[in-house]
């Protein structure tokens, strides 16, 4: 809930922005293991694209949940900020789990 305000500094509104990126990330990789042992005989690509487009339904329903609760407005590079986050967890974290 909340988020920085219009008279924040820029250093706070940064670190804000920077943790959709964290929590995606975290959250894709998390959802890449869960994937890989419920469905092992899935192939990688498409583990990746499943979880690219869950990643992109949940930021999406977040952003437009947060309408209705706090009164802010959808933001696109909150949604880009999180996908950014789904492929730094795809280009460093999940090639490792798949090779286990």
């Amino acid at each position: 809930m909340g988020g920085p305000g219009y008279h924040d500094p820029r250093s706070w509104v940064a670190f804000w922005n920077i943790g959709h990126v964290a929590f995606f990330c975290v959250g894709s990789y998390l959802l890449c293991l869960f994937v890989r042992k419920r469905k092992p005989d899935l192939s990688f690509p498409v583990v990746l694209s499943l979880v690219f487009v869950v990643v992109l339904i949940f930021g999406s329903t977040v952003e437009c949940i947060q309408t209705g609760i706090s009164g802010r407005f959808p933001e696109g590079e909150d949604i880009l900020r999180n996908q950014l986050g789904c492929l730094v967890a795809f280009a460093f974290l999940c090639p490792y789990t798949w090779q286990t």
